[in-house]
């Protein structure tokens, strides 16, 4: 499965270049859950697709906050507070920080141009800013192939654009209704 692949790639390249998954329509959009979705574990997700191919789709929940965690215990040295979010539930002891690709390093993954998702928190946050924002996540969610155009077809989520007030931004509370209201409107 795509994801898994993904997932080990991010923990485990040795690549000198960063990694780039094959783009499609999806990467890089945000998957919005039906006001109806069943499934607890995204009721009222909002999810960060990283990947979409013909392999599956693997994708990061932005908007379930877990708690704080002083960046010390991270990255020696380091000072302040960080918030780690669910991220979904496959591999939920596997930290994975979405960032701006400028703080791209060996083992990133990159999302179009402008952003990137590493397992390498340590290496992202000894340079993070406010200009430069990263979401730390514990976990992530993956669809075999097909699974989830299933799921689109059967009106269980809805796509809209990202944007880093969405994926950044600090009220988790609201970024469902705010990424419901970018949801285009079908004519």
């Amino acid at each position: 499965m795509r994801a898994i692949l993904l997932a080990t790639l991010l923990c485990f390249t040795a690549l000198g270049a960063p990694a780039e998954p094959a783009p499609s329509e999806l990467t890089g959009q945000l998957l919005v859950a039906d006001p109806g979705m069943s499934d607890p574990r995204f009721a009222e997700a909002v999810v960060f697709v990283i990947s979409h191919d013909e392999e599956g789709a693997l994708g990061i929940v932005v908007n379930r906050p877990m708690g704080r965690l002083p960046v010390r215990q991270l990255v020696a040295g380091e000072p302040g507070d960080v918030i780690i979010h669910y991220g979904g539930p496959v591999q939920p002891s596997l930290i994975m920080v979405l960032h701006d690709a400028a703080l791209a390093g060996d083992t990133s993954i990159a999302v179009g141009e402008k952003l990137a998702v590493t397992a390498n928190e340590a290496e992202v946050l000894k340079h993070r800013s406010e200009s430069a924002p990263t979401l730390l996540t514990l976990g992530y969610a993956g669809w075999a192939p097909g699974q989830l155009e299933a799921e689109l077809s059967a009106g269980f989520w809805a796509i809209a654009p990202a944007g880093n007030d969405i994926l950044f931004g600090g009220d988790n509370g609201l970024k469902w209704e705010r990424a419901r209201a970018r949801i285009p409107l079908e004519l």
